[in-house]
């Protein structure tokens, strides 16, 4: 776009919902390293406040949790803002960006099952604030591509994303040829948490679908009381 990094807000880019090619950045990150790192990748910021725990919003609807260290080893503040992502899921795709070191690797379990299992998030890792920022630029490219006609296009095979079959994995009887039947079968961590105990049968066999059924029902009882 020929509009300037800088330039005033246009009426569309205010809110969550963002223009292609727009990110709308919490004010509290004006000056992060990685609103820096966004600009010099040549995307359209917009500082916003009043943007509350989430961080990002992207075009398509995707609203964007930032976790540094600090978050990661604050488990109590950073269950909380995941939580307050969880609650739009309903309207928009709820990703989070969580900075995993040897300082917080420690850490990363508690909030891979938290974030995923949970609330029903995505869990992106990053090595450090750089990555985070380069990340989020190439999410924001992709989600400025055209769609393409699903008709005229050759549609392959992806496998899962090593990060959410990690946290399938964590599910009671679920390894790996599991977890990828499940991803397959169900497309992501809240396909599965939907799924009935017939639906989920036909793919593990009984015994798995009881158990990953009741840890689902424990994770949602857990986060009404």
């Amino acid at each position: 776009m020929a509009t300037s990094l800088f330039s005033p807000l246009k009426s569309q880019a205010i809110g969550t919902r963002q223009p292609k090619g727009y990110i709308a950045v919490n004010e509290r990150l004006r000056t992060s390293g990685i609103t820096k790192i966004l600009r010099e990748n040549r995307v359209e910021v917009n500082i916003q406040d009043s943007m509350g725990s989430t961080d990002f919003y992207i075009s398509n609807n995707i609203a964007v949790a930032w976790l540094n260290e600090a978050d990661v080893v604050n488990r109590g503040a950073s269950q909380g803002r995941l939580q307050k992502l969880a609650k739009k899921l309903a309207t928009h795709r709820g990703i989070v960006i969580a900075e995993r070191t040897q300082l917080t690797d420690q850490y990363y379990p508690a909030l891979q099952k938290f974030a995923t299992l949970d609330c029903n998030l995505v869990l992106l890792p990053v090595g450090s604030i750089e990555e985070a920022g380069h990340l989020l630029a190439e999410i924001v490219r992709q989600e400025s591509q055209p769609n393409v006609n699903p008709y005229r296009q050759k549609r392959k095979k992806l496998s899962p994303d090593p990060s959410v079959m990690d946290s399938v994995k964590l599910l009671p009887g679920v390894g790996a040829v599991k977890a990828k039947a499940l991803l397959e079968k169900f497309k992501n961590v809240r396909g599965i948490c939907c799924a009935s105990v017939d639906d989920l049968s036909r793919v593990v066999g009984a015994s798995s679908a009881q158990q990953i059924r009741t840890a689902f029902n424990k994770a949602r009882t857990s986060k009404t009381t």
